[in-house]
């Protein structure tokens, strides 16, 4: 069977697991996954292209730089 996997929130909790251990291989997963779904977001909201790169990097390093201190739930929202 193709498509995606039905256990998408059991793939980022795991991700996630790993990214607090410091995976980097986790970080480029979670932010090939997500990076589209963030700067479509940040761009909806300010209508910049270049604030809702910013946005998107910002996020993303937050997310390396806290990730043994973040407690992320559901990565999606």
């Amino acid at each position: 069977m193709g498509g995606k996997s039905v256990h998408t929130g059991n793939d980022d909790a795991m991700l996630l697991s790993k990214l607090k251990e410091g995976s980097s291989e986790a970080f480029n997963a979670l932010y090939d996954k997500y990076w589209q779904i963030v700067y479509a977001s940040a761009f909806k909201r300010l209508g910049n292209v270049d604030q809702a790169k910013d946005i998107t990097q910002d996020f993303f390093l937050q997310l390396w730089l806290k990730r043994k201190e973040l407690q992320i739930l559901h990565l999606p929202a």
